[in-house]
């Protein structure tokens, strides 16, 4: 697997999470 696209897809991810749910 390319952890620099796992990496990346984490963040996205997580970004989108605390942009979705800025209070946590």
């Amino acid at each position: 697997f390319c952890t620099g696209f796992n990496e990346a897809g984490v963040v996205l991810v997580f970004r989108d999470k605390v942009y979705l749910h800025p209070e946590k």
